[in-house]
């Protein structure tokens, strides 16, 4: 039977319906984006009909009029982060640094005996 005939997924008609490899597939299930069922405890089985709207969410309105779409914000690695924290630990080292080295020296204080 064909895949696009049958309601119930086999892992590998899966990934032939979705045209992704058998590691991501279990990748989906794992993280919990694709739903599945598991009736014996072993194998998994997908609704084809579940799949293709997952295929079809998030789509596009196609020629948005010259229009630029937004872009999004980048979000902050770990490294990222860590960077900028020592970054701005170092200016700030440096900017005191920089002010200690512009003061004047203290006034040698010598008795006169």
């Amino acid at each position: 039977m064909e895949v696009q005939n049958k309601r119930i997924l086999s892992v590998e008609e899966a990934c032939d319906l979705l045209g992704f490899k058998k590691s991501y597939v279990y990748k989906l299930t794992h993280l919990g984006i694709l739903e599945f069922t598991k009736p014996n405890g072993k194998r998994i089985y997908f609704e084809r009909e579940k799949l293709e709207a997952w295929l079809l969410q998030n789509n596009s309105r196609g020629d948005m009029g010259g229009v630029e779409k937004p872009k999004q914000k980048k979000e902050d690695t770990l490294q990222d982060v860590v960077f900028s924290s020592v970054l701005n630990a170092f200016k700030i080292t440096s900017l005191s640094n920089t002010a200690n080295n512009n003061l004047p020296e203290p006034a040698n204080n010598k008795s006169h005996g």
